[in-house]
């Protein structure tokens, strides 16, 4: 990886010299203090971008600072002269190491598939987690930047997942509703399951509504190997990683 401030990119090199005697031209080019050079670490030839350019890495931040202000840069190779540009090399941040994790909050109840969409989407994305919040009925999926994401991506490419609630026949999950991520595709006795956790839920929620033990319910992970919508014991907010 390159050193931010020591490093500039030469652009407009000949291509039909071998990589190593390229080099030592460019080495021997800005070592020279007549073309505002100096001491140099590295010499690298790019050729992950196109047209192909060099990466030199000086010492000294000043060295480059100056190759960079002078106007012009001729390189001789066998008696030929190319004209080249030098300008100062900036890295390509990586998201991921620059914003370490990221939250989204999902509303399901603009999704065609409903919450449902969710079982799929796990599938795809399994490095994500995906948690349930009762007290706003919105769902949080976290994880890395790029991984939330492309989740996101997705969810929003093909928001009624494969199994919509249109050809499924049943009726559309809302942001409302409760949904289990399992790891096996969705079968109609699954989904019969899955009405059946939720008419209980509804029912123990009617019971306890207002006793302090609903903050036991309010956040629930819906990974697969999480304790999906039964009471997982855990403090408000507290998450649960799937297997």
């Amino acid at each position: 990886m390159a050193e931010p401030g020591r490093t500039v990119r030469v652009s407009g090199l000949p291509t039909d010299i071998v990589d190593e005697k390229l080099k030592d031209k460019l080495f021997i080019h800005f070592l020279r203090s007549r073309n505002g050079g100096g001491d140099i670490d590295s010499v690298i030839i790019d050729k992950a971008n196109t047209p192909v350019s060099a990466l030199i890495t000086f010492e000294d931040s000043r060295v480059a600072q100056r190759v960079i202000q002078r106007s012009r840069h001729v390189l001789e190779v066998d008696t030929k002269k190319y004209e080249v540009i030098v300008t100062e090399h900036r890295e390509t941040l990586d998201p991921d190491k620059v914003i370490l994790k990221l939250s989204a909050t999902v509303d399901c109840s603009e999704l065609p598939g409903g919450a449902l969409t969710l079982t799929s989407l796990y599938k795809s994305h399994p490095d994500i987690q995906i948690y349930y919040d009762a007290t706003v009925e919105l769902y949080i999926l976290h994880g890395t930047y790029s991984k939330v994401q492309d989740a996101l991506a997705q969810l929003l490419s093909d928001p009624g997942g494969p199994q919509s609630a249109e050809d499924s026949g049943q009726p559309a999950a809302t942001g409302s509703t409760s949904v289990q991520i399992a790891q096996e595709p969705h079968t109609q006795e699954s989904e019969d399951q899955i009405r059946k956790s939720n008419q209980q839920r509804e029912q123990r929620e009617k019971v306890y509504t207002g006793r302090p033990s609903d903050e036991y319910n309010s956040h629930r992970d819906l990974t697969p190997g999480g304790f999906g919508w039964e009471d997982t014991g855990q403090p408000e907010g507290a998450a649960l990683h799937g297997s």
